[in-house]
């Protein structure tokens, strides 16, 4: 994503949202106990999350995000789920420096 960004490539976003679905969906979104969903919410809302802090990132400041409170908040998810995983966390806000 973060190439699509530096590019200012929205069209990487068209398809990101039905990835994101599919995601999630495999997770048991749609069903009535979606235990695994509950039992990681930081993970939940970095998936939820991604493709918007994407989007904020390539639009002006206010349009789709408050980037100075939804960046923060987003990193913030990403660190506490790799924590959660056992993954090491870095600096790129990737789980083991992966793209």
């Amino acid at each position: 994503m973060e190439a699509a960004v530096t590019a200012k490539d929205r069209n990487y976003f068209s398809g990101g949202l039905e990835r994101m679905q599919t995601f999630l969906n495999s997770w048991g979104l749609n069903s009535p106990s979606s235990l695994a969903l509950d039992t990681y919410p930081a993970c939940t809302e970095a998936v939820s999350d991604f493709l918007i802090a994407g989007l904020c990132k390539i639009s002006p400041p206010g349009t789709i995000c408050e980037p100075d409170t939804f960046l923060p908040k987003v990193a913030a998810n990403i660190a506490a789920c790799n924590e959660l995983a056992g993954l090491t966390h870095h600096s790129s806000g990737t789980p083991n420096g992966a793209p």
